[in-house]
């Protein structure tokens, strides 16, 4: 069975209206104390005139935000692709962007996909997986030297019961760093779990440190924060219950 993550075009920009959290200019430095904190202002919505896959952009969104947090080079993956070091909005949107177009292979506007393809023995039960060959994030991952462990369940009968897997990761230390579908677009901003009534249109991140779980949601209008604390339920929701098959992020080199 193909498990697959889609990200789509989310049409309105969330909580249109609310007032800004901070003062946003694109060529500021991100914000604030510890690396967390910066980017908890980073949005794949921006004011730049030279991106244009703004709402195509939550996975590698995500992913070069989980690299940071996982102790990455943000110069060092920026130097890939031509952009400044400094850790400024501009240039982290510009990454984002690199990302995407080095990413979305197949031309669509619909973001980069992500696809595995769980393997089974005779009695139905996880032996591994494999990418399915429109799987996209790959891409993404080799460009920030990540590597993506899928959560999976058990068996094919239980392949949304991902608690032994989110267990197995959780213990092999923090930080921690996960990429899962949900849905967004809400004009709230709030995402929720893929179910009968909420497809899944696109990725953001949870981040595991210190006894806490966080969310990273980078569809947020420019200004706006984009972290906030997630709940024991909630995790477990986005993480060891998704019918969309989450990921486990960790460094290829230099670290987890």
């Amino acid at each position: 069975m193909v498990t697959r993550i889609a990200t789509v075009a989310l049409l309105c920009l969330p909580a249109c209206s609310a007032p800004a959290d901070f003062q946003y200019v694109e060529t500021d430095p991100l914000p604030g104390a510890d690396l967390p904190t910066r980017l908890a202002h980073v949005s794949q919505l921006d004011l730049l005139a030279d991106t244009t896959g703004d709402h195509e952009r939550c996975s590698c969104a995500a992913a070069l935000t989980g690299y940071l947090l996982l102790g990455g080079s943000f110069a060092d993956v920026a130097a890939k692709f031509g952009i400044g070091p400094e850790l400024t909005f501009a240039n982290v949107h510009r990454v984002q962007e690199a990302l995407l177009r080095a990413a979305n292979v197949d031309g669509e506007a619909n973001g980069v996909l992500g696809s595995v393809v769980p393997e089974y023995d005779g009695d139905d039960r996880l032996t591994g997986w494999h990418l399915n060959d429109k799987d996209e994030f790959h891409h993404v991952l080799a460009a920030l030297d990540l590597t993506a462990e899928p959560l999976l369940g058990p068996t094919r009968a239980t392949r949304s019961d991902r608690r032994a897997a989110l267990a197995a990761a959780l213990a092999a230390g923090e930080p921690t760093v996960f990429v899962f579908g949900c849905h967004g677009g809400a004009a709230d901003g709030a995402i929720a779990p893929p179910d009968a009534t909420h497809d899944a249109n696109h990725y953001a991140l949870a981040y595991v440190a210190g006894g806490r779980s966080w969310l990273f949601d980078s569809f947020r209008r420019p200004g706006m924060l984009a972290r906030r604390e997630l709940s024991a339920d909630e995790r477990n929701a986005y993480l060891a219950n998704n019918p969309i098959t989450p990921y486990w992020l960790r460094r290829s080199r230099g670290g987890r």
